[in-house]
């Protein structure tokens, strides 16, 4: 999964805890949980770190990769066609409705709600998306 910003977004550094919600996938063979696009096994009240990775600028057609509901959310809220990708870090979603809209009520899915901690690094993209540094995986709410 990835997100869009603009050439001009800074990251920003929580004041405080944050809650969110992250998608994931259950192995059927182990009843584990998974990330469901890099695939790793997901830890539960463990504190995980990553990198954000955030490319350069790029123009509109090189975003071919994004749905319609992102692009149009990120064209409105800016009004600019060049955007910079974010796709390493952990990216989440402020708002379960948004999930379960994403996800749908298949089977061997899961909605995760989640903490960012106090001081993390986040981005915040333009659908209701967040990319942050740290994040702690706290339980399956669906």
């Amino acid at each position: 999964m990835c997100t869009l910003i603009s050439p001009n977004d800074k990251p920003k550094v929580l004041t405080e805890d944050m809650v969110v919600c992250k998608l994931a996938k259950v192995n059927p063979y182990d009843g584990l949980y998974y990330s469901p696009f890099m695939g790793c096994l997901i830890q539960t009240n463990t504190l995980l770190e990553s990198e954000i990775g955030r490319s350069d600028p790029m123009p509109r057609y090189d975003w071919t990769f994004f749905n319609c509901a992102e692009k149009i959310s990120y064209i409105n809220a800016t009004k600019l066609y060049t955007a910079c990708l974010i796709s390493t870090g952990f990216h989440s979603f402020t708002s379960l409705d948004l999930c379960r809209a994403l996800w749908g009520s298949r089977s061997g899915k899961c909605i995760f709600e989640c903490i960012i901690p106090k001081g993390s690094t986040i981005y915040t993209g333009y659908y209701s998306n967040i990319v942050s540094n740290k994040i702690i995986y706290k339980e399956c709410v669906r």
